[in-house]
């Protein structure tokens, strides 16, 4: 496993386009997708929150409900782009965005026919 600078990570398969990212640049990356699933998972929330409160705390629960749905959609959201600024997921949007200059990905490797693709985890 080839190490990232002085951190026990592995080196990103992509362009890192900032080392340690802010919460401010990490919700400005945020893609329409990311944006997309907040109030997708928000929207849905609310009436799953209306069915668990049957008849005496329908409204608290619904309240409830899209609070922890944002909340965690958001929470996802923020991750997936933390992910893309330091180089752990596709990240040229972001890269074209940002004026970074353009890097192929890596091409992914080829196994030996009849081989298994992947192996272990920390296999070399």
């Amino acid at each position: 496993m080839a190490q990232g600078g002085s951190t026990p990570y592995p080196t990103p398969p992509y362009p890192q386009l900032r080392a340690y990212p802010t919460i401010r640049e990490t919700i400005a990356a945020f893609r329409a997708g990311d944006w997309a699933a907040l109030a997708g998972v928000s929207a849905v929330s609310a009436p799953f929150g209306y069915y668990i409160g049957k008849p005496t705390i329908r409204m608290p629960s619904v309240y409830m409900a899209v609070a922890l749905g944002a909340s965690g959609a958001f929470a996802a959201g923020m991750q997936a782009s933390f992910w893309r600024l330091t180089g752990y997921a596709e990240n040229g949007i972001e890269a074209a965005r940002l004026g970074h200059p353009k890097e192929k990905a890596p091409a992914p490797a080829l196994a030996p026919t009849g081989a298994a693709v992947g192996g272990s985890v920390g296999a070399q």
